[in-house]
């Protein structure tokens, strides 16, 4: 940045104030905000920011700021600037997990998670304070519960009250309310939350609940309506997620769109981190394959199709239903040593299988573990990926030379049908099973 800076002074000493170019050295150390036109960043004395990109390079930044979708990092006396399509993470190294704490939780349809102090409200808003003391509000259509926590940040009878949401519940709302150490749920239509007690109306008959008698609320299940996906978490100090359609940026805060369209003023040193690649990467296993199919090294046409059910590409699991396995070198000693790793997603691939996924050219690289199951028999296998046609990638596997799995990382921009082909390289049917573990698609 150039020209005078802008001097935080501390909370309640108020307004930033200018600070002539000869007193700048002497404020090099010292905390600061900056804020130019639209633009947020925080600086400390040592690199407190970590920027995760997506080559993989993390950057130890002593500020950020975010601005017309672009990242602009601050690490000394340089500056760097990036697309946010190119940032993954930033995460506030400094701020640890569980340093505010407030004993309400506030759940929202979307998944989110907050903490607050005080709330109160009308029908349609609910207003609250954040963990961190900053005053936040929502409309009340997209809670989905308000509830007690202690200091682990659990309810009273928390499996009950899991149980109470996954299940179906009555038309209207649930109050919680604690008698000696159990809970008893009441059925009725929430009004007015005041900082005191809350309007609860049953059967035509509306009364005051004493605040300090209620463990929670549960408001009546609505379905999220919404034409959005995700684009960028943010995770708070006191551990909760919000999970956004936008971030921006205004005075000294983040400004977050929630899926439905809600505005909500995030103040930084309340923010942990925000995540941008989450939402930009996906499960290979969570597509639906376009093509499944397998054929026999050696067989008659007659026990093909009984083979074929038995030996077709799977999901999440080896073709035998046990975990994708692979041996992953590690070096310990000075010595290579092998170690076999279970991965929960992924896809196991037999000799003879076609396993293809639509893509639709939404994505720009795969990424993950490749190599032969250890089975205690390995054959030398080929695994040809293509895109559209073009060869991506080939390679032969041959646990004899090199036992160890391999990671990938595929470019397949623009691809919009991603096809595996493994063919029996060795003319050998035994041990010929390749797993694919943590395979990810990025956008």
């Amino acid at each position: 940045m150039t020209g005078d800076r802008f001097v935080d002074e501390g909370p309640g000493r108020g307004a930033c104030r200018l600070v002539p170019p000869v007193w700048r050295r002497l404020l090099a150390a010292t905390v600061w905000t900056a804020v130019v036109a639209n633009t947020v960043a925080v600086a400390h004395g040592q690199a407190t920011w970590q920027i995760e990109l997506a080559d993989g390079q993390t950057i130890a930044a002593d500020s950020w700021s975010l601005q017309n979708d672009k990242i602009r990092v601050f690490v000394a006396a340089e500056q760097r600037e990036w697309e946010v399509s190119f940032v993954q993470r930033v995460t506030n190294s400094n701020l640890e997990i569980g340093q505010f704490t407030a004993p309400w939780q506030i759940g929202l349809r979307d998944g989110g998670v907050l903490q607050c102090r005080d709330f109160s409200g009308l029908d349609r808003t609910l207003r609250f304070q954040l963990a961190c003391g900053c005053p936040a509000e929502l409309p009340r259509s997209e809670v989905r519960f308000l509830r007690r926590i202690n200091e682990q940040g659990q309810p009273l009878a928390a499996s009950e009250w899991e149980a109470r949401l996954a299940g179906d519940l009555p038309e209207g709302d649930l109050i919680a309310v604690q008698r000696a150490a159990v809970l008893r749920w009441v059925e009725g239509y929430v009004g007015a939350i005041q900082d005191d007690a809350v309007e609860l109306t049953i059967a035509d008959k509306t009364a005051p609940i004493p605040l300090d008698r209620i463990e929670g609320l549960i408001f009546e299940s609505k379905p999220l309506v919404t034409k959005v996906s995700p684009q960028v978490t943010v995770e708070f100090g006191d551990g909760g997620l919000l999970q956004l359609a936008q971030l921006t940026c205004d005075a000294e805060n983040l400004l977050a769109v929630t899926l439905r369209g809600s505005t909500m003023s995030l103040p930084l040193h309340h923010i942990k981190a925000v995540d941008w690649g989450t939402h930009r990467r996906q499960w290979l296993s969570d597509l639906t394959p376009s093509t499944l199919d397998w054929q026999p090294l050696l067989a008659s046409v007659a026990t093909v199709p009984a083979l074929r059910r038995f030996n077709l590409p799977r999901l999440d699991r080896s073709i035998d239903g046990s975990p994708l396995a692979l041996e992953i070198r590690r070096r310990e000693h000075l010595q290579e040593i092998g170690q076999i790793e279970n991965f929960s997603r992924g896809v196991a691939m037999p000799g003879g299988s076609r396993i293809a996924f639509p893509l639709n050219g939404e994505f720009r690289k795969l990424t993950g573990i490749l190599g032969v199951a250890p089975v205690p028999v390995r054959s030398q296998v080929r695994l040809l990926i293509s895109g559209d046609g073009r060869e991506l990638f080939n390679h032969v596997f041959d646990p004899r030379v090199e036992p160890w799995a391999i990671p990938v990382n595929i470019d397949v921009g623009g691809v919009n049908r991603l096809l595996f082909v493994v063919d029996y390289h060795d003319g050998s049917s035994v041990g010929d099973l390749i797993h694919f573990g943590q395979a990810e698609l990025w956008k």
